[in-house]
């Protein structure tokens, strides 16, 4: 199966730490290492290592940090549709990992140099399409694209960054968030169902970590699906993981039953750092 993924690329510079420093502190790192990262490359880079052919539209362009990103992401079921100028600098950002506990405390750049569209046409050649809310006017096209030609569409809502969101939510067949999801008028995770329902979303699911996951469908209603406890190493991604391993699954699964298998994979892909549980 092929999948089209719409959203945000940067490159992670990764710090392994005992402990979080303290400030004005000179602290060594254990490990370090430059990977990939952002919501939509995660995902896309998940949904190949699991046997799919993914297609990332996104914007690396030329700098030295691009030719580490695109070296990092090479696998023969990825391909990246590069749409940025030549003189675009990729975002970047530095991860702090505790090896205590696994927790990333996440540090962007100043700017994330996100427009709101791609700047340049696209087609749609896979039979669903992901996206992660960046580039949200180009994400507005693809979804009407995809409603056209009958795929269904996989928003990772993660927090609620723009009330544009709005404009295209109730064309979206599958939404699955956090607890960070928490539009302007919601105060806790029942405000954010009460949202959904409101708006007529027909599958949503909210992750919570060891606190399992909340699924619903108008097909069963909802489901309450447990989360395997297990040694954690390193949590940086899982989120985008479950993302792409959801998007594997759904073709052949009903949306409990995705979800419950996506999480399994998020859940193995804690115990080690970056992709190494997941490469083939």
């Amino acid at each position: 199966m092929k999948a089209d993924f719409i959203g945000t690329c940067c490159l992670d510079h990764v710090y392994v730490l005992n402990e979080f420093p303290k400030e004005d502190q000179k602290i060594r790192a254990l490990k370090s290492y430059p990977q990939a990262g952002g919501f939509a490359t995660n995902a896309a880079r998940t949904y190949a290592l699991l046997g799919g052919e993914a297609t990332l539209h996104t914007r690396i362009g030329q700098s030295p940090y691009a030719q580490i990103i695109c070296n990092d992401l090479y696998h023969e079921n990825l391909k990246i549709v590069d749409y940025a100028s030549d003189n675009y600098c990729v975002h970047s950002s530095s991860i702090l990992v505790n090896k205590t506990n696994g927790s990333r405390t996440v540090i962007s750049s100043a700017k994330d140099n996100q427009l709101n569209h791609l700047e340049k046409d696209f087609d749609l050649k896979g039979d669903l399409l992901f996206i992660d809310g960046f580039f949200i006017n180009s994400a507005i096209d693809a979804i009407q694209q995809a409603q056209t030609k009958n795929r269904p569409v996989v928003f990772d809502a993660d927090k609620w960054r723009d009330d544009r969101y709005l404009e295209f939510l109730n064309d979206v067949d599958y939404v699955i968030t956090g607890n960070e999801f928490m539009p302007s008028q919601c105060r806790s995770k029942q405000d954010v169902i009460q949202f959904f329902q409101d708006l007529g979303i027909k599958n949503f699911a909210i992750t919570s970590g060891y606190e399992g996951i909340i699924c619903y469908s108008q097909n069963k209603g909802f489901t309450n699906i447990s989360v395997q406890k297990v040694h954690v190493v390193d949590t940086l991604g899982a989120g985008d993981v479950l993302h792409g391993a959801f998007c594997h699954y759904i073709v052949n699964n009903n949306f409990e039953d995705a979800v419950m298998k996506a999480s399994q994979v998020a859940t193995q892909f804690v115990t080690d750092y970056g992709f190494n549980n997941l490469s083939s």
